[in-house]
């Protein structure tokens, strides 16, 4: 069984990190054994690098909280364990089925101009966004700034920021305008990355 979920960059290296030591120590354990099974030692002279390589795996890889997760992560569950049993086979029809689709979604916004705002005060634009896909929608949004692409929500926050919409179902969103100071330019650039899109 496989699940996929989206993880940070930081945070996808680490957990790789830890997949390839844990792979290591288990093929460490299989070969010392099948040495002691066949009666030798299970001495292995140390590599020449030996010191690159433990600092390399002391090196802490620190998880960035303010990254996007954007990779996606594959996460194998392995069978457990059994036994089989002679003459206990028997066929059983397993009927599945699998919708396909690429996700597609109705947004009629295309840019939201706030009226003037005082410093501390606040206002907000609803807007709705409807599945138009057979599959479900995954969204995640984020706020740049529109001269440099920087992420940089500045006053701007939107409600919710990531999520699922089911097929044939929309979600209502809420972009909140709240100045904390005077600037010559409040322009920024609200984009979704949305997995599966169609690509044409």
């Amino acid at each position: 069984m496989k699940t996929l979920r989206m993880v940070r960059p930081s945070e996808y290296r680490k957990i790789m990190r830890e997949r390839e030591e844990e792979e290591k120590r288990r093929r460490e354990e299989a070969e010392a054994a099948a040495a002691a099974a066949a009666g030798k030692k299970a001495a292995k002279a140390a590599p020449k690098d030996k010191k690159k390589e433990d600092a390399q795996a002391e090196e802490e890889i620190v998880i960035d909280e303010s990254e996007e997760p954007t990779q996606e992560l594959v996460e194998v569950i392995a069978e457990p364990e059994h036994e089989k049993i002679e003459g206990t086979d028997k066929p059983v029809s397993l009927k599945t089925s699998c919708v396909i689709d690429h996700a597609s979604y109705e947004c009629n916004l295309q840019q939201i101009d706030f009226k003037p705002t005082l410093m501390y005060a606040s206002r907000s634009h609803k807007f709705t966004i409807k599945n138009t896909s057979m599959i479900n929608l995954n969204y995640n949004f984020k706020i740049v700034n529109a001269q440099s692409a920087i992420l940089d929500a500045g006053p701007y926050q939107i409600i919710p920021k990531k999520g699922i919409i089911a097929p044939d179902c929309d979600e209502n969103f809420i972009v909140k305008f709240s100045p904390l100071e005077v600037e010559n330019d409040f322009q920024r650039l609200l984009s979704a990355n949305i997995q599966n899109l169609n690509p044409e």
